[in-house]
Formats: structure tokens, sequence, C-alpha cells
């Protein structure tokens, strides 16, 4: 990854955090972060990487993402000042296995 793609990573990352902290409302026992940002050489999408606490709540985390992807797009579009603001996809990080 280069330094314009890490850097659209890394930003995508900070103002995507921040609109989900403000605009999404979850039960007050789950806890989603956005683990990582992976945007490929064409720039023209972004992978994002949800984490979910607790696992049990993962699937409905994930569709209340989906659900609000096209108001995610339009925001990113405004907060990031670039021709073509890549497409965002979500997926679940997998949970870290403790031994």
């Amino acid at each position: 990854m280069n330094y314009r793609n890490l850097r659209l990573a890394n930003l995508i990352q900070e103002e995507l955090g921040k609109i989900i902290l403000r605009e999404i409302e979850f039960p007050k026992s789950v806890l989603v972060t956005i683990v990582g940002v992976e945007v490929p050489q064409d720039l023209s999408q972004a992978k994002i990487k949800l984490g979910v606490i607790p696992a049990s709540a993962a699937k409905e985390a994930l569709d209340a993402m989906e659900k609000n992807k096209p108001f995610f797009q339009h925001l990113l579009m405004k907060k990031i000042n670039i021709k073509h603001a890549p497409r965002i996809e979500f997926e679940l990080e997998s949970p870290a296995k403790i031994d």
C-alpha cells in the first residue's frame, strides 16, 4: 500500500468513526468499532473492517451498517475532499481466539 492509499484509509477510518459515533444508535451493551480500512491501489473501494462486542450482536450490527451505507457514503463524500470517493464495503473482523 502506498502513502496515498494509507492516508486515505486513515482519513476514512477517522471520519467514519466520528459519523458512527454521532449518527448510529446501537443497544447500550453493544460496542462497534472500526478495526481497519483497506483501500486498493485504484482507490475504487474501501473495505471497512468492523469489530463488534459482544460477538453475538455482530450480525445485527453489520445489518445496521449495511442499511445505512448510502448515508455513510454521502457523508464521507462531503468530508473527504477527493474527486471520486471510494465505494465502502463492510465486513466483520474475525474475533481473536484466546487460548
